[in-house]
């Protein structure tokens, strides 16, 4: 799957998964990228009561709640693609 249809489908499993662990409203987040020894390594998700962490190398979105605690692990490859192309 081309990255940028992975990337769109990831936001929607970040969007759905806050909202289904109380951790924001449908698109309450911010959206960073993450950089490592220069190169993209993921990105990162923050919302009003916790964080996200797409982890593109191990094939994971972690989720975490305010405390800081681990709330929930997603394996990438679990992530349906986006079947209907997204209008700008």
């Amino acid at each position: 799957m081309p990255h940028a249809l992975l990337t769109a489908a990831v936001r929607q499993r970040v969007a759905q998964t806050f909202s289904d662990l109380g951790i924001s409203g449908e698109g309450e987040f911010r959206e960073s990228l993450l950089i490592r020894g220069g190169a993209y390594c993921g990105r990162r998700f923050d919302a009003p009561r916790g964080h996200a962490i797409w982890f593109v190398e191990e094939d994971e979105i972690k989720f975490y709640g305010a405390d800081g605690k681990l709330a929930e692990v997603v394996a990438t490859s679990s992530v349906d693609p986006l079947t209907e192309r997204i209008a700008a």
